[in-house]
């Protein structure tokens, strides 16, 4: 009687195990093989102009304005795409502290077909923070050229990525002098392009997926724009993406 029962444990047994076994080999090769990969985002060379007039008038006069980009990276519901979220802020240092903000979304990464975005590796938010320069007087309209702006920040992007990281060759040439300098004054906040009253302040963000942003902050005129045109008006230039780490399934 004894030997019955426990013949008929170990048959239990033996097929709970089984049953077990075969449940964690289907467990295993039905989950998805996740790998980590260097990716390049595309970046931002459309001008985000705020036009919501938040308090005061549309005038920074010289003012500041005093400016906040943050730049934060999110995986979209499906998996198959990376946004990037632009929130700007300017506000002016004085009375009658004239401000504006604004927010925008823009796709900067796309899965390749068959595959998911199953998280981002490095952080994914950037911020820059300064005082702009006064633009001063302007007795014309701007004749900004936005392609000569843009060219001027894949060379300062450039330069970041040649002379900014950790055991950079030396510069020898006048050539490669120039560049480190630029890159030197990007880092120290101290850089920016011209054209027609509007100084493109260039800046660095201390972390995070950007690499560099290009800000308008003060102008020539009227500085808070009451349309999307991004003439003369205080703005966001362009963003340029570092290439970062994704987990892709």
């Amino acid at each position: 009687m004894f030997e019955s029962i426990l013949r008929t444990v170990l048959i239990a047994s033996v097929a709970t195990a089984g049953a077990s076994a075969s449940l964690t080999t289907t467990t295993e090769a039905s989950a998805a093989p996740v790998q980590t990969a260097s990716v390049r985002l595309r970046d931002i060379n459309e001008q985000l102009v705020p036009s919501k007039l938040v308090r005061g008038d549309r005038e920074f006069g010289g003012n500041g304005p005093s400016v906040r980009c943050e730049v934060t990276l999110s995986v979209t519901a499906d998996q198959r795409a990376i946004l990037a979220a632009v929130n700007f802020r300017a506000k002016e240092t004085k009375a009658d502290w004239s401000e504006t903000e604004g927010s925008w979304s823009r796709e900067v990464y796309r899965a390749p077909a068959g595959r998911k975005i199953d998280g981002i590796v490095d952080g994914s938010s950037s911020v820059v923070q300064f005082v702009s320069k006064p633009a001063g007087f302007q007795l014309l309209a701007p004749s900004e050229d936005w392609v000569k702006v843009l060219q001027g920040l894949q060379k300062v992007h450039e330069a970041l990525l040649m002379f900014a990281a950790p055991g950079a060759p030396p510069a020898h040439t006048a050539a490669q002098r120039q560049m480190k300098q630029l890159s030197d004054k990007v880092i120290q906040g101290a850089a920016y392009l011209t054209g027609q009253g509007n100084h493109v302040h260039l800046r660095a963000p201390t972390s995070g997926p950007v690499q560099l942003i290009g800000i308008v902050g003060d102008t020539g005129g009227p500085d808070i724009s009451t349309d999307d045109n991004p003439k003369d008006d205080t703005r966001v230039v362009g963003i340029k993406f570092k290439p970062i780490k994704i987990r892709l399934k």
